[in-house]
């Protein structure tokens, strides 16, 4: 039960095993992964395709996304804080209310994207650097904060 994996994992980050062993999901092809609330920091998704996956209200601090493609899931309201995205697709994925402080976005790919009412966007690390399009969904605040870091995005479907 995730329940039960949640406190597991809880345990290990409060030791600092999950920063020195992390769970390794890399050069995999995931689908249909339901872990609404799933509690696991310093997960390592590199070279990883996502798909259909429910990762609302995720812990994922410190994870690691990198190289991958993360396909019509939804990661409303998940913790990414210290994330790595670098070099990451994200199409049609829910992100409303996910928390991106100190996120890197390196060259990261938003296509269809919903960034609506996202936290600590303006800390996000390489914001300029990432890539915006065919319609990303931000509000008036998102807006400004990611024109700030890349006037040139003109892909941003803006809704109060």
């Amino acid at each position: 039960r995730l329940e039960q994996l949640n406190e597991y994992f809880k345990k290990e980050y409060n030791k600092g095993f999950l920063k020195s062993s992390p769970i390794i999901l890399s050069n995999s092809r995931i689908s249909g992964l339901k872990a609404k609330g799933l509690f696991l920091p310093y997960l390592i998704l590199e070279e990883t395709n996502l798909n259909d996956a429910d990762f609302r209200n995720a812990f994922l601090r410190y994870s690691r996304f990198t190289n991958g493609v993360v396909l019509r899931s939804d990661l409303s309201n998940s913790d990414f804080c210290n994330a790595n995205f670098v070099k990451t697709l994200f199409i049609k994925v829910n992100f409303t209310g996910a928390e991106m402080n100190k996120t890197d976005l390196l060259e990261t790919n938003f296509c269809e994207v919903d960034l609506q009412n996202i936290n600590g966007l303006e800390g996000a690390l390489n914001l300029g650097r990432a890539d915006f399009q065919n319609g990303v969904t931000v509000t008036t605040r998102e807006k400004e904060i990611i024109d700030l870091a890349n006037p040139k995005i003109k892909e941003l479907i803006l809704v109060n």
